[in-house]
């Protein structure tokens, strides 16, 4: 589709295995575009 507006997304994990999976795999995406990460809840807010 031409023109759309990308999902964006703030990846927050404590386990740095699961998080640099979600970033390929999300990274991958032309349609989702990720903002940040954080490494716990707390540290996103």
């Amino acid at each position: 589709m031409k023109n759309m507006v990308p999902i964006t997304v703030l990846l927050a994990n404590d386990q740095p295995v699961l998080s640099e999976g979600m970033r390929v795999l999300l990274a991958g995406q032309p349609d989702i575009r990720i903002a940040g990460e954080a490494a716990s809840g707390s540290d996103v807010v």
